[in-house]
């Protein structure tokens, strides 16, 4: 058993908070919930103290739907933190507890006609809307009232953050968010820009929950800004805000290795500074147009490539520098709506062993990989190494991050 916060063995008993379970039982009878208050609030301090910048203002919103009650919310307003609600249960307890309602936010892909009345009357911090039909309904809702909203817009970034498939929330399927892969989405956006009763402040995405890999944060991150680029230059919206969201993956049990929260956090601090001080495109380079037989060998006997890498490469190869097969292991339906151009093989990784034939007699020919955020290519990629392949690259973070040329269709 491993114990965290205040928790500790006395007398072959778990006190938490210095006070006895026995004790507890005895005043409380059970079953019975604990939580340990100063374990919380260093968490919080951890995230407050060090998810700060000199360069752009930034925000800690606690996720009520991990655990709330009127006390909790008001620990969470002590700590300098925001707060989600997702329910109207959620947002009862909140105006229950005195929050803040400047600093609330409502998430949610299914809110209801009276949750959403619930929000505008008690005047929400800021909703994020999933769809156009809720648009919809909170511009008439706004118009009836005669008020106005400020909304985020959540997107599906695309990103596989590896873990159960029923906590992802932003993998290519999911059903949360507007995929910024689909061209409508711009359309979309106009609509929110064109809606009278709503203010559309930025995005924001949720890459799922129980996540003990940093890749899926931080791809997020190039995603999102990435993304936010495009629309300002095809819409002319410039993004006030972008909301990143997932769940750090906790100890359950002795295979569960979670994040140093601390050291992550500032590392993150560091990667969005470097972005927007060069606006992202200015961070990913021009790339060598010189790359030499020598540097292109080096290049694919690396494990892993980034985009700026890739492209090289590809222009490499069509001067006849360098010779590689680039693998797409995605799905067909992936691979029509959008691939890197110069791809050689399609190789889902549903019928991955089938689909390898075609390979399997150019082993000796360094391959590249690649799927949506890197992480089923990964997987290709050690199994390939293990059938005998001379030298296997995977792309990291996957087509998401790259800013090459890309192509659609058939052929």
């Amino acid at each position: 058993m491993k114990l965290f916060g205040t928790s500790k063995v006395v007398n072959n008993e778990l006190n938490i908070g210095g006070v006895g379970v026995q004790e507890l039982r005895e005043k409380f009878s059970t079953p019975l919930y604990v939580m340990d208050q100063t374990l919380l609030e260093e968490n919080m301090a951890i995230f407050r103290d060090n998810f700060k910048s000199d360069k752009f203002k930034t925000e800690v919103i606690y996720a009520s739907k991990a655990f709330l009650a009127v006390a909790m919310a008001q620990l969470v307003n002590r700590n300098g933190l925001s707060m989600d609600v997702v329910s109207g249960g959620e947002l009862f307890t909140a105006i229950k507890a005195g929050f803040p309602m400047e600093k609330l936010y409502f998430h949610g892909n299914n809110k209801t006609y009276d949750e959403l009345e619930l929000a505008i009357d008690n005047n929400l911090g800021t909703i994020i809307v999933d769809n156009p039909l809720e648009l919809h309904r909170l511009n008439k809702i706004c118009a009836d009232k005669n008020k106005k909203a400020k909304v985020l817009l959540r997107v599906n970034p695309g990103i596989d953050a590896h873990t159960h498939e029923y906590i992802q929330t932003s993998k290519f399927s999911s059903k949360f968010g507007e995929s910024i892969f689909d061209e409508e989405i711009f359309n979309i956006i106009k609509e929110f820009l064109n809606s009278e009763n709503v203010i559309l402040e930025g995005f924001h995405c949720h890459v799922g929950s129980q996540i003990f890999d940093e890749k899926p944060f931080f791809g997020a991150i190039d995603v999102m800004f990435k993304f936010a680029k495009e629309v300002e230059e095809k819409t002319g919206f410039a993004s006030k805000i972008i909301n990143l969201g997932g769940g750090f993956g906790i100890y359950y049990s002795e295979e569960d290795n979670p994040i140093a929260l601390q050291d992550f956090v500032t590392r993150m601090i560091s990667d969005l500074e470097i972005k927007k001080e060069n606006n992202l495109h200015d961070v990913i380079a021009t790339h060598s147009r010189g790359l030499t037989k020598e540097e292109g060998k080096k290049l694919l006997a690396k494990s892993e490539l980034n985009s700026i890498e890739l492209e090289s490469l590809l222009e490499a190869r069509d001067l006849g520098f360098v010779n590689f097969n680039l693998v797409d292991t995605r799905e067909w339906m992936e691979w029509v709506s959008n691939r890197i151009k110069g791809t050689d093989y399609l190789i889902p990784t549903t019928s991955f062993y089938d689909a390898l034939a075609q390979l399997m007699d150019k082993r000796k020919t360094p391959v590249v990989v690649y799927c949506l955020s890197g992480s089923r290519s990964a997987y290709c990629q050690r199994i390939m190494k293990d059938m005998g392949f001379k030298s296997v690259a995977n792309l990291d973070y996957g087509i998401s991050s790259y800013q090459g040329e890309k192509e659609r269709g058939e052929n």
